[in-house]
């Protein structure tokens, strides 16, 4: 009687086993490019420190610029040549600030040891704000 019930345990873990792994590896409709919207933009900016030139673009347009320029065994993504200055593989994605005084573009990480979306231009940072939000809200019940 007790191996009948640790097979029906086994059976149902295999059961569920299958079940997730098929969950999560089945493609979706949503997986890769096709996945992106159309008119979703992100900001991109030239990593070349006597050109800095930052420009909006379509996020499906740079991921498959990236894809395309991609050479097999490489470790990270590759950055897009730049329109303004020439050099090849020297734009990469970057955040604009969201503040409407500032606006600056910026690389996301780009000041040391801080909140990565610090904006290095006017010091605010979205998530910093949300933390002390959430904190202050949590104080108050």
């Amino acid at each position: 009687m007790n191996k009948n019930i640790a097979y029906i345990i086994i059976s149902v873990c295999l059961l569920l086993a299958a079940f997730l792994m098929y969950r999560f590896t089945s493609g979706s409709g949503s997986a890769g490019l096709a996945g992106i919207d159309a008119d979703s933009k992100i900001w991109v900016m030239c990593k070349n420190a006597s050109c800095k030139a930052a420009k909006e673009m379509g996020e499906r347009d740079f991921y498959a610029a990236v894809e395309g320029n991609t050479e097999p065994g490489r470790r990270l993504a590759p950055g897009l040549p730049c329109d303004q200055c020439g050099k090849p593989s020297s734009v990469y994605k970057a955040k604009k600030c969201p503040e409407s005084d500032c606006l600056a573009v910026f690389f996301y990480g780009s000041t040391q040891n801080d909140f990565p979306d610090r904006c290095p231009q006017c010091k605010v940072s979205q998530t910093e704000k949300s933390r002390k939000e959430r904190q202050s809200g949590s104080a108050q019940e």
